[in-house]
């Protein structure tokens, strides 16, 4: 879209400018001075190509570094966001992990004390070995749990973070497209007012030419 409407300003452009002072000089130097400025405009809408092509290779080139190097630090900068994220929930699993065991360790040490301390009948000793059986089955489980739990939110995070620094990539890149632009259509700006004062002056001295040779 940008190239076709600098395309389009070129053409009026030229067609203002090729259609200058020709209609008062004598038809002869008139054909000559046209063909001497479409030449000349030639020459420069090819120079003004160029220079604009590669001012593009360049900008693009600059920006595909840029982007790759502040993706690669918003990247870093999620990662070490998850990592804290990682460690804090760790740590919130390990107290609910600590304080499972530390109730159930207490239920497990009042087993063991009536077994020691307390006269019991065979039948009722085999009933206690039981509940400190469950109870360490039951802490297993626990621990296994909560081990299933964190994995599971560890992945969660990760896709959360990973999610997060796509976006803000995303956004940056749209942000540098948009710069891009702005700057490829000043620089298209400031060649086209530089082809057309060049195209002034070479009407100027072409009709200054022309006039000292009607004398």
């Amino acid at each position: 879209m940008m190239r076709k409407w600098s395309g389009l300003i070129g053409l009026v452009l030229l067609l203002t400018l090729l259609s200058g002072s020709t209609a008062a000089l004598p038809p002869a130097a008139s054909a000559d001075s046209h063909a001497q400025r479409t030449a000349r405009a030639g020459e420069l809408l090819a120079q003004h190509g160029v220079e604009l092509a590669a001012f593009e290779a360049e900008l693009v080139q600059a920006a595909e570094e840029l982007l790759q190097e502040r993706a690669g630090e918003l990247k870093r900068e999620q990662a070490q966001k998850l990592h804290g994220a990682v460690a804090a929930l760790r740590e919130e699993l390990q107290m609910q992990a600590e304080q499972s065991q530390k109730e159930l360790n207490k239920e497990l040490l009042g087993l063991q004390l009536q077994l020691v301390l307390v006269s019991l009948s065979p039948q009722e000793q085999e009933e206690k070995l039981a509940e400190m059986a469950a109870l360490q089955e039951e802490l297993e489980l626990i621990q296994e749990e909560l081990e299933a739990e964190f994995q599971e939110r560890v992945q969660q995070l990760q896709a959360e973070h990973e999610e997060l620094a796509r976006r803000s990539v995303l956004a940056f890149q749209e942000e540098l497209e948009a710069a891009l632009r702005e700057e490829l259509a000043s620089y298209d700006q400031r060649l086209w007012a530089e082809l057309e004062r060049e195209l002034a002056e070479v009407d100027s001295r072409l009709s200054s030419a022309l006039a000292n040779r009607s004398y």
